[in-house]
């Protein structure tokens, strides 16, 4: 069961989900058997530990890892904001970043070349150099919000409590949400802020998308969504014309944009082996160099007895998004035999948790499995069904204690296949902790399989053996 947050951000992006994910009663395929790669688990940190500097270490938020090949360093915030890192093999100390000097008021969000922390301060944001300490002011309370709606830039986007609307792409390029005295009702957007040349000041603020903005796709938007940025790209869901679909721009706002998932019975096309249509993007996130989004979505008008929900994946997307030639697969569905050797399926997709996805084409993302020796909530990575690794789950012995709580940031999962996660234990002491599990896995398989067809009797699926793939030396 997943407990109560201590963070607004955890709250804002639950809030954007809508109803939960159903339970889908379908035939399996074939190719849906677990399979799975070998793990190994580094703890980063744990409550209560000693802290740099002095006092002790109470973690707060979801963790980040950094896809700087040489440490792949964690990044973690503390529950008074001091924001952590440490590599995610745990082969040095745990170590603490910056000092009063950042005026952190709350961790926002760190891009996964660990070049740029925002930072909410009260009244700006900032944005923190790394590992320099550096701090610059990206925007201020009160600044002209860009956009035809007119208005200033919120003091709602700033605050602890709506860190959640914040993210930062690797060339410190910094995306927030909300505005303030608009007029004509357009009082949210999303708006970019990037670094001038030499890095040390910020240009003003662009829209990239504003409530009565033109849409890629036509209609307009009547709500946009907290955005997720990689590469040059910047990815959201708007609603329009009642349905909240996927969209990319260019990270300095430049151009209209492209659509890349459309909702309703006109939309897009779901991928091969599904049947409906998509309801719902949500849970999105981007890979660091922007060519791969993950997302979850439920489907409607399904035949009877295929998917009503899966994970999706965009994978080849091009510059500020370009959707041509990119392709769109499943990763999972609902009722997909759940991988690990603890049989059971999966029944349904744990909105309060977001996905993660790297440049190699793997989705991190956490579901519930009914059934089998191992039921409840678990984390798993893959690329296609049938090519899924559980990684860990509710209930599961780990670091002495019992699992009671899992979570993962959007930028979790490194290209060193390395994911970084939240948990909390139980047991002799309750504590929560940060941790990592690293796994080397052969090239994605994209191509799903046709749910409903093949069924597997009992026997046969007691007969399969779980495929576990060889762990190889990461490369430095």
């Amino acid at each position: 069961m997943r407990q109560p947050s201590r963070n607004a951000a955890r709250a804002a992006s639950v809030a954007l989900a809508s109803a939960s994910v159903s339970l889908a009663l379908i035939a399996i395929s074939s190719t849906a058997f677990a399979q799975s790669a070998a793990l190994t688990y580094h703890v980063l940190a744990r409550d209560h530990d000693s802290a740099p500097g002095g006092g002790t270490v109470f973690v707060q938020d979801a963790p980040v890892v950094s896809n700087l090949a040489a440490d792949g360093m964690v990044t973690f915030t503390g529950i008074s904001g001091e924001l952590y890192e440490r590599p995610s093999d745990a082969s040095s100390p745990l170590s603490r970043l910056g000092s009063s000097s950042f005026g952190i008021g709350q961790y926002n969000a760190t891009d996964q070349q660990l070049g740029t922390i925002i930072v909410s301060r009260g009244t700006s944001l900032g944005a923190v150099s790394y590992p320099s300490g550096t701090v610059h002011t990206v925007v201020t309370k009160g600044d002209p919000a860009p956009g035809a709606g007119g208005g200033t830039l919120a003091p709602s986007g700033f605050g602890s409590s709506n860190a959640g609307f914040t993210t930062v792409n690797g060339s410190g390029a910094a995306y927030f949400v909300d505005v303030a005295g608009a007029s004509g009702g357009s009082n949210q957007g999303i708006f970019a802020s990037s670094p001038l040349p030499g890095g040390s000041t910020y240009a003003p603020a662009v829209d990239i998308a504003r409530i009565g903005d033109n849409a890629p796709g036509g209609g307009t938007y009547s709500s946009v969504n907290v955005p997720a940025a990689g590469g040059n790209a910047v990815f959201y869901t708007a609603n329009v014309g009642g349905f909240n679909n996927l969209y990319a721009r260019a990270a300095d706002g430049s151009g209209t944009g492209f659509e890349l998932i459309q909702n309703g019975f006109s939309g897009t096309a779901v991928p091969a082996g599904l049947s409906g249509h998509f309801l719902d993007v949500q849970h999105y996130a981007a890979s660091a160099d922007g060519s791969n989004v993950s997302f979850i979505s439920n489907l409607f008008g399904v035949s009877s007895g295929d998917p009503t929900a899966g994970v999706f994946q965009l994978s080849g997307l091009g510059s500020g998004g370009n959707p041509s030639g990119a392709t769109l697969s499943t990763v999972a569905f609902l009722g997909e035999i759940a991988p690990g050797g603890f049989g059971g399926t999966l029944t349904s997709f744990n909105l309060g948790v977001p996905t993660a996805v790297n440049d190699n084409g793997y989705v991190a993302f956490e579901a519930t499995v009914t059934g089998g020796s191992r039921p409840g909530q678990a984390l798993f990575v893959g690329s296609s069904p049938g090519n899924l690794t559980r990684v860990l789950g509710i209930g599961d012995t780990f670091d002495g204690g019992t699992l009671s709580f899992l979570t993962i940031s959007p930028n979790a999962l490194n290209d060193g296949n390395a994911l970084a996660f939240e948990f909390l234990n139980t047991g002799s002491s309750t504590y929560r902790g940060i941790a990592t599990a690293q796994a080397i896995f052969p090239a994605p398989a994209v191509a799903a399989p046709e749910p409903g067809s093949l069924l597997l009797t009992a026997t046969a699926l007691a007969g399969l053996t779980p495929v576990l793939f060889r762990r190889r030396r990461r490369a430095a």
